[in-house]
């Protein structure tokens, strides 16, 4: 699909403090401004229920719905409709009450669709106010603002940081068993693993900051010129050793600290 999507149409029903809106806009770039508490934020974290769990605030489900819907969950809704240079495309999300709590639904063309199956269909890149203090914060905030970046136009890193997320549970789960010497064949296959997506996730960073680094330097020579980089121990190592030197690198790393990590769950970052 064409890369240049444009919202056609949005509209809300029962949306926190949206009991219904219509918007249509008709140009590239739209302005919303209104009073405070008018719902400008609803509106937009509307929008990336789409490209995420539960939007940029990860608020739970149950929080999306207006509280004074009198009725059922299904009366609840966001539809989006978006349009690229060769299609039109009606997007839809509800909810579906479980004895957990809710459950999101989303279809596409009025037929309801798995999640995973939008994943390559719409990306969403946003910017909220709390972001404003992103570089006084952790290191991990901003390795995940990065990733965010990338991720909006490589589908292909987003994935990668999943199947990264799923190793790191499932090596953690091992360290923390009883038995987990017993498993020990089974946690060398998930270690390498781990340390070979780790090292595609550390170049991606590195190449698009790059990219990004000579795109700044043809701003306005009136502008400060901003230079990023990346300071974290395998990153500087891939900037002096071959990328199978880094992963054997980092899977010695692993293995050497699985009884610290068996004590803190935690594990090293990539």
């Amino acid at each position: 699909m064409n890369n240049r999507l444009r919202i056609r149409k949005l509209k809300l029903n029962n949306y926190r403090n949206h009991k219904f809106l219509k918007l249509e806009p008709e140009r590239d770039i739209v302005l919303i401004c209104g009073r405070n508490g008018a719902g400008k934020t609803n509106i937009l974290e509307s929008i990336s229920l789409f490209d995420s769990p539960s939007g940029f605030r990860n608020a739970s489900l149950s929080d999306l719905i207006n509280y004074d819907l009198d009725g059922p969950p299904e009366l609840f809704g966001v539809n989006l409709g978006i349009s690229s240079a060769k299609e039109n495309l009606e997007l839809g999300i509800g909810l579906r009450k479980k004895p957990y709590g809710f459950e999101k639904r989303v279809s596409l063309n009025s037929l309801e669709k798995q999640k995973k199956n939008l994943k390559n269909l719409i990306s969403i890149f946003w910017m909220v106010p709390h972001m404003s203090h992103l570089f006084q914060k952790g290191s991990e905030d901003r390795r995940n603002f990065l990733d965010l970046m990338i991720s909006s136009t490589d589908n292909s890193h987003k994935k990668k940081l999943l199947e990264y997320k799923k190793y790191k549970n499932e090596r953690i789960k091992i360290l923390k068993s009883p038995e987990h010497r017993r498993d020990s064949d089974w946690l060398d296959v998930v270690e390498n693993k781990m340390s070979q997506v780790g090292i595609i996730l550390c170049d991606s960073r590195r190449v698009f900051l790059n990219s990004l680094n000579k795109s700044f330097k043809q701003i306005d020579r009136q502008v400060p010129i901003l230079t990023m980089f990346l300071n974290g121990t395998l990153d500087k190592a891939l900037e002096r050793k071959p990328a199978l030197f880094v992963e054997e690198f980092f899977r010695e790393n692993l293995r050497n600290n699985r009884i610290r990590d068996s004590i803190t769950g935690r594990t090293p970052k990539c």
